[in-house]
């Protein structure tokens, strides 16, 4: 068992919701007298007397205190516990929804704030999922991807140093640190005949590109987009798969359209901006199509309908009955990828491992259906994939097996 862990089991005996709320405001107190520098006389009483409790706490006080000397970390007080505490939970629940009591889940609220703020090594957990044939870590993703010019020539951009790469019909295609810019270069010639380059990542890649109008994209991993090298006539036009972020430069008399294929009745799904910042995810291997817009406003088309988004508002095509609806969500979650994280809301475990996949490059295998299980939690995606795995078996409800790059479920 987690050292973790104790904290809670010390107030376990406690029935009822207030006394479980009471156990989650002292173990958010606890937390912010180790991390503080200096104590007062009562505040070094109060946590003598928690050390004493019972042996485990002596131990994780020791280890938490050493970890503070070895490495920096953020200062800690109660205010931004609780702030983070609001933020990060893991919990599930089945489609019954039977939920796990709050004194359970909040112990990984410490293991958060250890990974996240002391660097304490999750491995010490026992029930840290089972490694067999594997010689190195599952890393995270990184910046690679592939561009193919027009001739059909192929350019693999994460193994070519920053600098100008190519010229393309009138442009100059320049890489640097993760990202691919065109610009117009008015001395070379310039063909009338439009011509397509194609930018993708692979699974365990991002990649961001500046197209020659000034708009910015940001490009999921298992995604691409089909773009021309010099936007003519009335609108601009791009093709997506998978998942990107957009930040479109602003012309009123040039409309900017993303056009999504649905693979299900292979009809296109037509998204009409002028100048706004919006999220579209549109991988094959998931039910629906979102589009998630941040500023501004798109008009959606799909099957002779239309429908218009405002800020804060989600487009959702489904693939199954082929109905575009509205709904209002936290526009947060749905751009943590390009931050840098990942952001669970009552989601259910395929589409979690669905995303882990893409991102870690791993192949996922079920040998129990527990697919229905729901968390909500949040991490850096830029961590080891254990970190990931060992907060959901924290749960106790599940766990993981890793082979190589295949992660087996329920085992």
């Amino acid at each position: 068992m987690s050292s973790f862990y104790t904290i809670w089991v010390s107030y376990k005996e406690k029935s009822g919701m207030e006394k479980e709320l009471q156990a989650i405001k002292k173990a958010k107190r606890i937390l912010a007298l180790i991390q503080k520098e200096k104590l007062s006389p009562i505040e070094q009483g109060e946590l003598n007397e928690w050390i004493h409790h019972d042996p485990k706490n002596g131990q994780l006080f020791t280890e938490i205190s050493n970890r503070k000397s070895q490495k920096p970390h953020a200062d800690l007080n109660e205010k931004n516990i609780d702030d983070a505490f609001n933020r990060f939970k893991i919990h599930f629940h089945e489609k019954r929804k039977k939920t796990i009591p709050i004194f359970k889940y909040a112990a990984i609220l410490l293991c958060f704030f250890s990974i996240g703020f002391i660097g304490y090594n999750l491995t010490k957990k026992e029930t840290s999922p089972i490694v067999t044939n594997q010689n190195k870590a599952v890393n995270p993703g990184s910046s690679k991807a592939i561009l193919t010019l027009s001739n059909g020539e192929v350019v693999n951009l994460d193994q070519l140093k920053d600098g100008r790469l190519k010229k393309e019909n009138g442009m100059i295609i320049t890489k640097t640190a993760g990202k691919v810019s065109y610009e117009f270069a008015p001395s070379i010639e310039n063909s009338s005949k439009i011509r397509y380059n194609i930018i993708s990542t692979p699974n365990g890649g991002e990649f961001q590109i500046s197209l020659t109008d000034g708009t910015k994209v940001w490009l999921n991993a298992g995604s691409s987009l089909r773009f021309p090298t010099a936007f003519e006539g009335n609108i601009r036009e791009v093709e997506l798969k998978g998942e990107g972020y957009f930040e479109v430069a602003k012309n009123t008399k040039k409309p900017f359209h993303v056009i999504v294929k649905d693979p299900v009745s292979k009809k296109n799904l037509n998204i009409e901006v002028l100048g706004t910042h919006f999220n579209v995810m549109a991988y094959d291997d998931e039910k629906r199509i979102q589009t998630t817009l941040l500023e501004g406003k798109v008009k959606l088309s799909f099957n002779g309908g239309e429908s218009v988004l405002k800020p804060g508002e989600q487009a959702i095509l489904s693939k199954i009955n082929q109905v575009l609806s509205i709904q209002k969500v936290d526009t947060e979650i749905c751009v943590a990828w390009k931050n840098g994280y990942f952001i669970f809301e009552n989601e259910d475990l395929a589409s979690i491992l669905r995303k882990v996949s893409r991102w870690y490059n791993v192949d996922i295998e079920y040998k129990k259906n527990l697919k229905d299980l729901t968390f909500t939690g949040s991490i850096s995606k830029f961590e080891d994939v254990r970190q990931i795995l060992q907060l959901m078996e924290l749960t106790e409800v599940i766990n993981f097996k890793i082979e190589g790059r295949r992660i087996i479920v329920g085992t």
